[in-house]
């Protein structure tokens, strides 16, 4: 596979040398997107803008891939723990979309020699977390790809109703960036999320499918696939992104799901990919994507 990393939270008075590193960090199979995160009276904080950038920059990669070159590419985001809300408001931007990894490190400012120290501490974790990272997207991958229309992995996050289905895909992450063996990582999640919501058995020549917590039934599509795949009319980065990737992985843009509720037309309150909650009405059913995208 190849990998898009994003690296984000970099001092910018390290930053050059860094980056001077990228190719050690990422590998020859990586692409490196940065920016420098500029500090006022010395303090970290993630700002909007720097989301922004690295948003912005992962949507070009697929924007511009007419050809589907990019079906074997992982989007990855490493970030360096600053303050603590500002952090978590930055990283939830990429869910569900990137694999993120978070990074505990602090720049040393002593003298110039433990500046240089700290920034050699910084690319080493760097690259560890690149090397996990790069370990962690393939069996994600085999599980969302090979079995799409069995995985409870690319439900929705926001319209599947689930009080597990959300948790467990975010310490996912976590979950295989420390495992030793990552494809076993994967198979747990699934099956506690299969626990959680056990696929039902429908009558004769149907589709198994899922229900949430509401009685919404979420069908798989099986071969007949026509979901959200670009970004247009309004959509911002996040919505392309996460009908593309799941947790970094790759996954058919065309897969959705088939929505409904017992035997009449189906009548609910939806969110969109990227809008609040409104009442969405089928005949009989709706189509959601896993980027939430409901049509």
């Amino acid at each position: 596979m190849r990998f898009v990393f994003g690296y984000a939270g970099i001092p910018a008075e390290i930053y050059d040398a860094v980056y001077a590193e990228r190719n050690s960090i990422c590998g020859d199979n990586g692409s490196f997107v940065s920016e420098p995160l500029c500090t006022r009276d010395w303090y970290f904080r993630y700002t909007e803008s720097h989301s922004n950038f690295l948003l912005r920059n992962f949507a070009r990669f697929i924007k511009q891939d007419n050809h589907n070159y990019l079906e074997d590419t992982g989007f990855v985001l490493v970030y360096i723990k600053h303050e603590t809300e500002s952090t978590a408001v930055f990283a939830r931007r990429f869910f569900p979309s990137t694999f993120c990894i978070g990074i505990d490190w602090e720049l040393d400012r002593t003298s110039g020699m433990t500046v240089r120290r700290s920034k050699n501490v910084l690319i080493q974790a760097l690259r560890l977390a690149s090397d996990e990272a790069k370990k962690a997207i393939p069996p994600l991958k085999k599980e969302i790809t090979e079995r799409d229309n069995r995985t409870p992995l690319l439900l929705p996050i926001k319209n599947f109703h689930s009080k597990q289905l959300a948790a467990e895909i975010s310490a996912l992450q976590e979950v295989l960036f420390d495992a030793e063996d990552k494809p076993q990582a994967v198979i747990l999640t699934v099956r506690e999320l299969e626990r959680c919501h056990p696929m039902q058995t429908p009558d004769r020549g149907h589709r198994r499918f899922f229900i949430d917590d509401r009685k919404v039934q979420f069908r798989p599509p099986g071969t007949n696939r026509h979901a959200f795949a670009r970004a247009e009319g309004g959509h911002p980065e996040t919505c392309l992104l996460s009908g593309r990737r799941r947790l970094g992985a790759p996954f058919d843009h065309a897969f959705h799901y088939d929505c409904q509720k017992g035997t009449g037309n189906i009548r609910e309150l939806f969110y969109g990919c990227h809008e609040g909650r409104s009442m969405r009405e089928g005949n009989p059913h709706l189509n959601i994507a896993p980027n939430d995208n409901v049509r």
